[in-house]
């Protein structure tokens, strides 16, 4: 066999040898031709160097050679000397000598016209809209684009080179021009909400976006390093986390522990619905998949901290410790700010030894970062989870079946907390729940009813949660809790993203990323104001847009715009009558094809 195999090999190689040299054969036959055929050869460049006489009019830019190189960032907005493209082709804006545009120079290449042939590009005769908005974004591409770089040598540098340049990336990873434009946007709320008053805003909706900015701002601007402000913060968080969760880490003997998983899943159900998201399953309402004119409940697997490659490669596993590190900071900071000591119940001391409250809060928090790992290895990943058939098999119209088919996760206990149901109020009244990702459920159940994971272990797990998810909310700057108190950043520490960003929203869980608005905002202010614009888009996902465009003073004339752009784009396209026709839709002239 081996030697049949070795044959063949053998044989596959020389084949190969063949065709190469076949083909080398051919190619010198073609040289030959060509070189033999009569009459000059042009030799033109395919990317010649521009004719500086014929260049575009544009801003003038620092070179590298000039003492700035593209990773010396400064600014992004757009230079003020730019000069706008005029309507007139022969128009001189660089104050050079004037070049007719719209006839390019013939190339005297032996004896070859190549007047029609020029592959240098060069503006065409053009008229500029009138609109600020079009010019302003002319001027943007004017100030990104590096006209002096030639774009088939280094395309990239061509067409953001100077926004390269002009960006102070000096503390960031990144920066994207959307989040410039984002962050406009939150500042153009911001700016709304703050010139009315709360009784002249239009509808409940905009009334409770302007609370919630009201009440974020004032909690972000209070002075941390006064003692009694951040305690007070910290007691604020403490006695929402008591009303809901029993810390056994930080025991109290007024409060009674949880005696029953039931009450814990309840726990749970009012923790998703009051505050943030679940740690162990997340719930959402959406369309039913299987009939779009109704909706339906999911109970998804958690939006976990990281993706699900993170828990599962070895590779990751430094970014699992420094996690681990960061919990551990929070609760040896929780337990300074509010008095509580940790009990080293959940951190056997080793024998002769005794300790600290540190290596006792980095024990629990390895053991919160494996329970969460061993989650993360259950869930379904992000690929599995497109495909909704295979999420909609577990479906339930009442509390009872559910409870009949999880016995050990109390789903009828948490979805009563969840929806403020009584427990006699078995029936979802007229709605489906679908229980997605059925494979990871059954692992959960499998956890709670063989592995024996205790009620003590759970509370736990969910405090920690609570406090990695609230205390930002809560005013408490996470990042400086090394510290604890002083505003010192550590930059190896993990970024936790809000449960409702992580999580996003409808059926597909459309997310973003978070805005950092410190990177782009000009006073301390203005980043408070646009974080907690960014955090309320979170929460409301279509309430601020709404707001925003309901509220411009140019809505109409670019929704005007916006028609005119479709009416243009349909003439050109030319549609076949018998193919398609053009829609009216409320009034609105809209292009779309249309089955007849």
């Amino acid at each position: 066999g081996m030697a049949k195999l070795l044959g063949a090999t053998t044989v596959l190689v020389v084949a190969a040898l063949g065709v190469a040299i076949a083909s080398l054969v051919i190619n010198i036959l073609i040289l030959n031709q060509v070189n033999s055929s009569p009459g000059p050869t042009p030799n033109i460049d395919a990317c010649p160097t521009p004719d500086p006489a014929i260049q575009p009019a544009v801003p003038p830019t620092q070179t590298k050679e000039e003492g700035t190189s593209t990773s010396d960032h400064l600014s992004t907005s757009p230079d003020p000397d730019a000069k706008k493209f005029s309507s007139d082709p022969k128009s001189n804006t660089s104050g050079g000598p004037e070049t007719d545009l719209t006839s390019p120079p013939a190339i005297d290449v032996g004896g070859v016209d190549t007047t029609l042939k020029d592959p240098v590009p060069r503006p065409v005769p053009h008229t500029t809209s009138g609109v600020s908005a079009w010019q302003e974004a002319a001027n943007r591409i004017l100030a990104t684009a590096n006209f002096s770089a030639d774009p088939c040598d280094d395309f990239y540098q061509f067409t953001c080179g100077n926004y390269l340049a002009n960006t102070n990336l000096d503390g960031a990873s990144r920066k994207r021009t959307s989040d410039e434009a984002q962050y406009q946007i939150n500042l153009d709320l911001a700016d709304y909400f703050d010139s009315m008053k709360l009784e002249d805003l239009k509808g409940k909706t905009e009334q409770y976006q302007k609370i919630f900015l009201d009440i974020c701002v004032a909690e972000w601007e209070k002075d941390t390093t006064d003692s009694a402000v951040n305690k007070a913060k910290w007691m604020d968080l403490t006695e929402d986390l008591d009303k809901i969760l029993d810390f056994a880490l930080f025991p109290l003997p007024r409060f009674a522990l949880n005696k029953n998983m039931d009450q814990l899943f309840s726990a749970m159900g009012r923790m998703e619905r009051q505050l943030t998201g679940g740690p162990l399953m997340t719930s959402l309402v959406t369309t039913d998949f299987k009939d779009s004119t109704k909706n339906a409940l999911y109970i998804n697997q958690p939006a976990f901290h990281f993706d699900r490659d993170v828990y599962v490669n070895p590779q990751n596993s430094d970014k699992l410790e420094q996690y681990a590190a960061d919990i551990r900071y929070l609760l040896v900071a929780y337990s300074r700010n509010t008095g509580r000591r940790i009990s080293h119940d959940f951190c056997p001391d080793p024998i002769g030894q005794r300790l600290t409250d540190m290596q006792c809060a980095q024990k629990v928090a390895e053991w919160a970062v494996d329970f969460e790992r061993s989650l993360a290895m259950a869930s379904w990943p992000e690929s599995e989870r497109s495909n909704y058939q295979q999420q909609y098999t577990a479906v339930y119209w009442n509390l009872v079946a559910m409870f009949t088919d999880y016995q050990s996760l109390h789903l009828d206990s948490y979805m009563s907390a969840l929806l403020s149901l009584k427990k006699e109020e078995s029936e979802f009244d007229g709605y489906k729940v679908v229980l997605a990702q059925p494979t990871y459920f059954a692992a959960l159940e499998w956890k709670f009813r063989v592995e024996r994971v205790t009620i003590e272990e759970m509370n736990n797990y969910l405090a920690i949660h609570f406090l990695l998810e609230s205390a930002e909310e809560y005013g408490i700057d996470i990042p400086s809790l090394d510290s604890f108190g002083n505003r010192q950043e550590n930059k190896s520490r993990i970024r936790i993203e809000r449960y409702q960003t992580r999580r996003g929203h409808g059926a597909r869980r459309i997310s973003r990323p978070q805005l950092n608005s410190k990177g782009l905002a000009a006073t301390e202010h203005d980043a408070i104001r646009a974080s907690c614009i960014d955090t309320l888009i979170d929460y409301m996902p279509f309430g601020p847009g709404y707001t925003y465009v309901n509220n411009r003073a140019d809505r109409d004339d670019a929704l005007e715009e916006v028609k005119q752009l479709v009416d243009y784009v349909v003439t050109q396209i030319g549609y076949n009558a018998k193919d398609a026709k053009i829609c009216r839709l409320d009034g609105c002239r809209i292009a779309q094809t249309c089955n007849r």
